[in-house]
């Protein structure tokens, strides 16, 4: 080991964090894009689940650390990319949320 015994935590909650951070790195770019196309209310909602999903893995997770931390990892991992992919899908339709093919 590089630095010791006592880093031995920190290099494994990185391992499993690093996803989380991945997604957050290439997705802060876009992270605003609900605010400036005016839906606010949507982003709060999106917003809303995602506090609720924190709190539910925290509050019953609470017997392994690192697998606590791996699922919340993954579960803000998700949101970011449905977030990236919400806001793709805005610019895409100037302003009109439409998943899916566009009728032309």
């Amino acid at each position: 080991m590089l630095f010791g015994e006592e880093w031995f935590l920190a290099g494994q909650l990185t391992q499993v964090l690093g996803v989380m951070f991945l997604t957050q790195i290439i997705c802060s770019a876009t992270s605003q894009i609900l605010y400036l196309m005016e839906r606010q209310k949507f982003q709060i909602v999106l917003e809303i689940v995602k506090l609720v999903f924190v709190i539910a893995i925290f509050g019953w997770m609470q017997h392994d650390f690192l697998q606590t931390m791996l699922i919340y990892g993954s579960v803000i991992a998700i949101f970011n990319l449905c977030l990236w992919f919400i806001g793709r899908q805005l610019l895409k339709s100037k302003g009109r949320l439409v998943i899916g093919k566009h009728k032309k």
